[in-house]
């Protein structure tokens, strides 16, 4: 959003060329600018929120990594042909082994996207007005959770569903 289009939905209430200009448009009368102590918080500030970004967006593709891993040791799983007992519809031993193997693996990397995502919480945490997006992420962290209980608990399911 450009500062004009801000102007126009409301969310500034306008534009100033330098910082006398800021002073007036808010109404403060007898406006100075901050020096010393103000100023080196304001380029604090400035530091710690690029450092946040950075490192949420590092967590963040770092999740997306695992996730699609994950999500890529399934779609592989789903297109090995497994070899199974005719009577009784259960994989032979051989394939009962990589059925579990890949099943470990896909949580492998869902564990690992959870970490992500609780690694995100904490540097989130440390920070004021972020409950939203906190929220955000334990929901996600939730989801996360639960599809990787499911996949574990599918490890040791061999019975193969024939069609009659």
């Amino acid at each position: 959003m450009t500062a004009g289009e801000a102007v126009e939905c409301g969310l500034a209430a306008g534009r100033v060329e330098d910082r006398e200009q800021l002073g007036s448009l808010l109404g403060f009368d007898k406006w100075t600018e901050c020096k010393g102590l103000g100023t080196l918080l304001s380029a604090h500030w400035i530091k710690v929120m690029e450092k946040l970004n950075r490192d949420m967006k590092k967590l963040g593709e770092q999740f997306t990594d695992n996730m699609e891993r994950s999500r890529q040791v399934l779609q592989d799983r789903s297109s090995v042909t497994y070899i199974y007992y005719r009577n009784s519809h259960r994989m032979i031993p051989d394939s009962q082994r990589r059925w579990r193997e890949s099943t470990i693996l896909c949580v492998q990397f869902l564990r690992k996207a959870e970490k992500n995502l609780k690694d995100g919480i904490a540097v989130l945490k440390k920070m004021e007005g972020m409950e939203a997006l906190i929220e955000l992420l334990e929901a996600q962290l939730r989801e996360v959770r639960r599809l990787a209980d499911r996949v574990y608990r599918s490890r040791t399911d061999y019975n193969v569903k024939v069609e009659k």
